[in-house]
């Protein structure tokens, strides 16, 4: 979510490695998630919107967010393409700017939060922006030592355990109902390719 993806947007679906893990985590989330009770979703730092795109046709309503514009753009086309009128698109950070009022019944976000300095405060939202019993779907790095980001010393997560995961949902009054770490992606550091955990979670707000 930043200057580098804004460069990246146009090729971003060229990279096949990229399709494979996509298709991996979506067989994990249409296992996992009943479609029957999800109207809303919100896809967060959904870049070109390859996972949320998979379930466009499944819900009522799918809201795109990213902070880089090119990638919306691409999000853009693909909704004229293939003529989704259900599929909206938002320009925002949720760390620093208004929340839009709607409510969702679903927030989806894939490899975006380990870039997130103030993770508490991206958690709050998506607690707030979810209906009562709505979930947060979160698929990220799982722990790791730092390599993903070789050489990028912005990066402020190097992944996140499964424990810290727990508390981080109970205190944002989430409760995490499913989890897995094992799904692998690949990544070519300094010219090998290193494979590194990626974990699927799902938290369900909590009625208070």
């Amino acid at each position: 979510m930043g200057n580098t993806f804004d460069e990246r947007a146009a090729t971003w679906d060229e990279n096949p490695r990229r399709i494979k893990l996509i298709e991996n985590v979506w067989e994990v989330l249409e296992q996992q998630l009943d479609f029957n009770a999800i109207q809303t979703v919100l896809d967060y730092g959904c870049g070109t919107g390859l996972l949320g795109y998979k379930m466009a046709e499944r819900v009522n309503q799918i809201t795109f967010c990213d902070t880089s514009k090119p990638m919306l753009e691409q999000v853009e086309k693909k909704r004229k393409f293939y003529g989704y009128e259900n599929v909206k698109t938002l320009c925002s950070d949720f760390t620093k700017d208004v929340l839009p009022k709607e409510k969702y019944n679903l927030i989806l976000s894939m490899l975006v939060l380990h870039h997130v300095k103030d993770i508490q405060k991206i958690i709050a939202s998506f607690s707030q922006l979810l209906n009562p019993s709505g979930l947060f779907c979160w698929i990220d790095l799982d722990e790791e030592d730092g390599s993903f980001h070789l050489h990028d010393g912005s990066i402020p997560h190097h992944g996140f355990g499964k424990t810290n995961l727990e508390n981080l949902m109970l205190h944002h009054h989430l409760e995490m109902v499913f989890y897995t770490n094992e799904l692998r992606i690949l990544k070519e550091i300094e010219g090998e390719l290193k494979e590194f955990p990626l974990f699927v979670m799902i938290a369900e707000k909590l009625t208070i």
